[in-house]
């Protein structure tokens, strides 16, 4: 989540293998090694904690914006997008209450919108740091 260079690499992995990049799901996140009163922690500390789970995820994320803009008409539009989106945030919630009413012995492991599966997305892909 740290090394630029593991990032780009990740991402250029992503394109070449799938062309592009259906959702992202970045929640790396860690502790860190400090264990003790708060006033006690250091700054490197603190780096070490805020590298992975603040500037990491800023860095992940911009390296897979370009592999997730390439599926227009497949995101809502929303506050965090600046409202770029091509669906309504009413459209977007369509699947979303779809898929959290399922049953247990609904689909798992796949990608859905409203109409169902997804084509051409059969697999989901970790990728490991």
């Amino acid at each position: 989540m740290t090394d630029g260079t593991t990032i780009s690499s990740a991402a250029k992995e992503i394109e070449h293998q799938y062309g592009h990049l259906d959702s992202l799901v970045n929640n790396a996140g860690i502790t860190g090694s400090f264990r003790g009163a708060p006033s006690e922690v250091t700054v490197d500390q603190l780096r070490e904690v805020y590298d992975t789970n603040v500037f990491g995820v800023v860095a992940v994320t911009n390296a897979m914006l370009p592999l997730r803009r390439s599926q227009a008409g497949r995101y809502t539009a929303t506050d965090l997008n600046n409202h770029r989106g091509y669906r309504t945030v009413e459209q977007g919630a369509v699947i979303a209450a779809l898929l959290a009413t399922l049953g247990a012995d609904g689909p798992t492991g796949t990608f859905q919108d409203e109409n169902g599966p997804v084509p051409g997305n059969t697999s989901l892909v970790a990728v490991p740091w």
